[in-house]
């Protein structure tokens, strides 16, 4: 859903437009990083649609089935804590916020351990969100390694690029009333509180890789290797900088009883376009 850059608002509309895509669904992770079946894919509207396809095993990443190339950035997650020189970390008492969401935030909220960025949402709507100041780039792609623990439909697990220079956005994954975790849905905001957008049906719970390609004719998104996001619709392409952000904010009108969930990231990296 819409978001600005502290401060999540719900869009008005949902709808799926003409020149989005999905390519695959039903997606299970397995043990091992990346593991995934891709069922039968169903596509809708948009030229240059992916064909149906179906993987077993080992999945790989858009990266490298797209032959991107080297990383211009990788944030691995290495050190003990967020490096703030690469990153900022939110801090919002949310406060007379519009719309649905009221995500309070705090850096406590987002830990680094063994490698692993874990974002803690609290039962009563302290979390975190944290943007890369390393990986902005106007045009670009940007891939990273996620899973989310079950835990309340409150809290929205999301991937995102925040357009720094006019309104834009592209939540590249984004987990809306899913406590399960087995859906995740691509939003391409634009214009007056207009957007495309796809679902796909995956276990979240598994580590999965989500990526995301601006270019100044289209826009994809990936979800372990396979496209499952089209669009070529000009008006709705990012002409400005974007910000790749990883939010978990708290909806609590999503659910009648509030309880906690976190969000983790292994490695974002970062390719250009």
């Amino acid at each position: 859903m819409r978001h600005s850059r502290r401060l999540a608002v719900c869009a008005a509309g949902t709808a799926v437009a003409v020149g989005a895509v999905v390519t695959g669904i039903a997606v299970t992770g397995g043990s091992s990083p990346n593991a995934a079946r891709v069922g039968n894919a169903s596509t809708a509207g948009a030229p240059g649609a992916a064909a149906d396809a179906t993987v077993t095993g080992q999945a790989g990443t858009a990266a490298a089935g797209y032959k991107w190339g080297k990383p211009l950035r990788t944030e691995n997650f290495s050190g003990k804590a967020v490096n703030k020189k690469d990153w900022e970390l939110y801090e919002d008492p949310g406060k007379n916020k519009p719309g649905g969401e009221k995500t309070k935030r705090r850096p406590q909220q987002a830990k680094v351990k063994n490698g692993v960025l874990t974002i803690t949402g609290l039962a009563n709507g302290w979390s975190e969100g944290i943007a890369w100041h390393k990986g902005i780039r106007k045009y670009g792609r940007w891939e990273t390694r996620v899973r989310s623990t079950r835990g309340c439909g409150c809290y929205h697990p999301v991937l995102l690029l925040w357009g720094e220079s006019k309104p834009a956005e592209v939540d590249y994954m984004e987990v809306i009333k899913a406590p399960a975790r087995n859906n995740a849905n691509f939003f391409l905001h634009y214009g007056n509180n207009q957007q495309l957008q796809s679902n796909v049906r995956v276990d979240l719970t598994k580590w999965h890789t989500f990526a995301v390609e601006v270019t100044s004719t289209q826009v994809n998104g990936y979800l372990d290797g396979k496209r499952w996001f089209h669009s070529t619709k000009s008006t709705a392409i990012p002409r400005g900088t974007l910000a790749p952000t990883i939010q978990l904010d708290w909806f609590p009108g999503d659910s009648k009883a509030h309880t906690g969930a976190t969000m983790q990231v292994d490695w974002i990296k970062m390719y250009k376009a």
